[in-house]
């Protein structure tokens, strides 16, 4: 009792993520010293109102993904995401903002988290990528939380270089290469045919004069 008023006081602080729906229902007592004392009741409702006081957290720290060289552009290669304690759609997890730094290769998806490429990916021209993302959630100015999570692209080697045929395309057989080999020793001079090679080499034809 505070001059003659009646005082509701937290015995701890209050965690609005403990709170159920953020609201506490009371019931307040007032009786005197009458014999039989007499009462009377009233109800009272607590609204907590709250804080943003938890940060959004990214499910890893780091991430590390590999993708295959000349990916097409608008291909999905991850989706993030992060969490943020905080229950309020103010602050909780519906007002998180994705966002993506590092390179113009990729875009991020500001609500989903979906990380996709933009253009064709060549390790020629970039062998990797490191990008930073972040999760920032419904505080205003100083009240604002952020999460940040770093993403390492690295493109695996692929071998462009393929055998000189002169223009032509290589013989298909169903994707087994077949390889023929001179004889041992191989007389100088001496033609193999490489469709149906001879064990024995033979002379080569004279070319025709012009």
């Amino acid at each position: 009792m505070v001059e003659g008023y009646a005082v509701i006081s937290v015995t701890r602080p209050l965690d609005y993520e403990m709170v159920p729906k953020g609201m506490i229902y009371l019931t307040v007592m007032a009786k005197d010293g009458g014999n039989p004392p007499l009462n009377s009741t009233v109800p009272v409702t607590v609204e907590v109102i709250d804080e943003n006081d938890n940060p959004p957290e990214f499910s890893k720290s780091s991430y590390i993904i590999k993708i295959s060289e000349n990916l097409i552009a608008g291909a999905t290669v991850l989706v993030v995401n992060a969490t943020d304690l905080d229950s309020s759609r103010e602050f909780g997890q519906a007002s998180l903002i994705y966002s993506l730094e590092g390179s113009s290769q990729f875009r991020l998806n500001s609500r989903s988290g979906e990380l996709t490429t933009t253009a064709l990916l060549d390790r020629e021209q970039k062998s990797e990528y490191i990008l930073i993302v972040r999760a920032v959630d419904g505080g205003v100015g100083p009240q604002q939380k952020t999460g940040i999570a770093t993403v390492q692209v690295p493109i695996p080697h692929r071998d462009n270089q393929s055998l000189d045929t002169g223009g032509g395309p290589l013989p298909s057989g169903g994707g087994d290469r077949q390889t023929s080999l001179a004889p041992e020793p191989a007389i100088p001079g001496s033609c193999l045919n490489l469709s149906n090679p001879d064990p024995e080499p033979k002379p080569c034809p004279n070319p025709s004069p012009h």
